[in-house]
């Protein structure tokens, strides 16, 4: 893609071979991690955000394009709509269409957006007549940038926003030199409003900042104010800006009527998150606006810190051409307006700059390739130049991301993979989850493949919810709630006495939140046969000190782990020592990695189980057996512990 690029016909420098070659070898390795690690879970950096994006695309491939299309984690009905899902369509018929893992699919898609960014960048550099030198040293800060590098492959839509943007940016400029204007006009709009109902947060600076450069070039063009008042003027300000920010107004309008019908939703509507989402005065005076957000991700992470921030400094006093000057300061404009038109954004978001950090890059890669890069003897001081960010842009990569990218996330290490397992395990096809604990996060549903109420701790209902949280289920038979803390706090004991309210609901412990999930097996009969069990109970004891009288028990058990057969039931045996009652309790399957380890069975499930128990009596002495159902018959097991409670 990027040695064909020749938007100049003059002779080609030694210089110019090397930043082309510099820059391919950027796109290289970039393309290398983007497609090496394209099967990454989406739990990387963001999983939020990632995995918020992976489930829309996921029902959007089983339920077909829609556009109130669903994001089942917040309760029936499942729809509340953000962006466009053009993005998330063109996924779906990768994987789809290539039988493509989604995770895949979805990484791809969002690297070939970034790939295509050169598209744009090569049209917008011969519009202003730049060196080859210009633009392939943008292209090797580009696809060296850690920024792009890492979230340039993530499951998101920003990529092709940013993509959108940049296309309008290059017909932009052929509206401006007055080249094929009715071509260019259409063109302009349907990327710009492509762009502004894919992520509106993109595009939107940008076109406020055109429209400066339409109204100023025009004052230049004519030397005088009545022609921004003519009537040719006012309707092409009007086709060109208003008609796009209607276009995406209108999107939005439609997005909160489908959200209203949501009780969470309504919590989501542009007018709900207004100050989320264009801050206040608080966010663009905080000091981490500008020591984190500018300072570390911007200048320091992309563009060598010191270096970088000299370069850009430098490139508001270079003595070159008009068209470069502009560009210049325009580039820096655009690079700096969107962090103050949304601060709070781009603070809590470090994936936000990727929409603005591409234009000091161009920037920077001005001042190199035009003021450096067009001397004899500054020729040498370009190349040393670029190549020090190139080789500041790949040390941050290697230090910063890398490590997470190379991050093979399985139940073992992942709290959501193994939470999704057990939900997989032990929900009907058709049954739904309702999740406290987990803000409103997309993880457990999307990896779990059921829809759910992940209700956050900032839902105006949530006292009802956690009270009665089958009413939030909707017409769909609940299979499970799951409790993590959050900053509500403990709420296991709410759960447990709303389990013990269900007849036949068991509340078990993984990874540290905890299951109530509906009974499944039989009753143990007390002439279950004795067996010698693989396995142990490996924790029995108390759950919490302010939950008395509950205890916690844990273990596993395998039929034959050599050669991966394991029970079809567990259940947790109670013997009351004061008068030899012993009671069961049916337990949840879970998944133990140390124990498909151990046995060299990978892909063995169900070997742990949980559940938690209410004793009979708050104090007193009890011994924690195991039985198990195997073959369709119960068999006790050798193990057990002793349990004291109430001292």
């Amino acid at each position: 893609m990027l040695s064909n690029i020749d938007h100049k016909s003059v002779k080609w420098a030694r210089s110019d071979v090397y930043f082309l070659l510099l820059a391919v070898a950027c796109f290289l390795y970039a393309a290398f991690i983007a497609l090496r690690y394209a099967d990454q879970l989406p739990l990387d950096l963001y999983s939020f955000r990632q995995t918020q994006t992976a489930i829309t695309t996921y029902w959007l491939g089983i339920n077909g394009f829609s556009l109130n299309y669903e994001t089942p984690v917040v309760g029936p009905p499942w729809s509340i709509p953000f962006e466009f899902p053009l993005y998330q369509y063109i996924v779906v018929l990768l994987s789809q269409g290539l039988n493509m893992d989604l995770n895949a699919a979805g990484r791809i898609v969002s690297f070939v957006f970034l790939a295509l960014c050169v598209i744009p960048a090569s049209k917008i550099a011969k519009q202003l007549d730049v060196s080859r030198a210009s633009l392939f040293i943008f292209l090797a800060l580009l696809f060296s940038s850690p920024l792009y590098m890492y979230w340039g492959r993530t499951f998101m839509i920003e990529t092709a926003a940013l993509f959108f943007t940049l296309m309008a940016i290059s017909y932009f400029l052929d509206i401006l030199a007055g080249r094929n204007t009715t071509r260019s006009g259409v063109l302009f709009l349907i990327f710009i409003v492509l762009a502004l109902v894919q992520k509106a947060t993109t595009p939107l600076p940008v076109l406020a900042v055109l429209a400066c450069v339409y109204l100023f070039q025009t004052l230049k063009d004519t030397g005088s104010v009545k022609a921004v008042l003519s009537s040719r003027f006012i309707k092409q300000s009007l086709l060109y800006f208003v008609l796009p920010l209607l276009v995406g107004t209108i999107w939005t309008l439609y997005t909160d009527q489908v959200k209203s019908a949501n009780s969470f939703g309504m919590q989501l509507t542009s007018g709900a998150l207004s100050e989320w989402n264009w801050g206040t005065w608080a966010h663009r005076l905080a000091g981490n606006l500008y020591s984190d957000v500018i300072w570390r991700r911007m200048l320091g992470q992309n563009l060598a810190g010191f270096l970088g921030l000299a370069l850009l400094v430098a490139g508001l006093f270079l003595k070159v051409r008009p068209a470069i000057k502009a560009a210049i300061w325009i580039c820096l404009v655009l690079g700096m307006v969107p962090v103050f038109i949304f601060p709070n954004l781009h603070i809590v978001h470090e994936y936000y700059q990727t929409a603005n950090v591409v234009f000091l890059l161009f920037a920077a890669a001005l001042v190199i390739g035009e003021s450096f890069g067009n001397r004899r003897r500054g020729i040498s001081t370009a190349v040393i130049v670029a190549s020090l960010m190139v080789a500041s842009n790949q040390y941050v990569f290697a230090r910063d991301f890398l490590k997470t990218v190379e991050t093979v996330y399985t139940p073992a290490n992942s709290r959501d993979l193994a939470i999704a397992e057990t939900l997989r395990a032990n929900l009907a096809e058709d049954a739904v989850f309702v999740t406290f604990g987990d803000m409103w996060s997309s993880s457990l549903s999307y990896f779990s493949g059921h829809k759910s109420f992940t209700v956050p701790d900032i839902y105006d209902q949530y006292d009802q919810a956690i009270a009665a949280p089958e009413k939030y289920a909707g017409a769909y038979p609940l299979g499970a709630v799951v409790v993590c803390r959050d900053n509500k706090g403990f709420l296991l004991p709410e759960v447990t006495q709303w389990a013990r309210g269900k007849k036949d609901w068991k509340v078990s412990e993984v990874h540290g939140c905890y299951i109530a999930l509906p009974e499944q097996g039989p009753g143990v009969s007390l002439h279950a046969a004795p067996a010698q069990c693989q396995g142990s109970i490996d924790v029995a004891g108390p759950v919490d000190s302010r939950m008395p009288g509950v205890i916690a028990v844990k273990g596993w058990t395998t039929v034959d782990g050599e050669k991966g057969i394991v029970p079809e039931l567990s259940y947790v045996s109670l013997t009351d020592l004061r008068n030899k009652e012993t009671h069961y309790f049916e337990a949840t399957s879970t998944y133990r990695p140390d124990v498909n380890a151990h046995f060299g069975q990978p892909d063995m499930k169900h070997t742990g189980f949980s559940r938690l128990i209410t004793l009979p009596s708050p104090s007193g002495q009890y011994v924690v057996g195991l039985a198990r159902l195997t073959g369709g018959k119960v068999e006790t097991c050798q193990f057990a512990k002793d349990v004291s409670a109430g001292k």
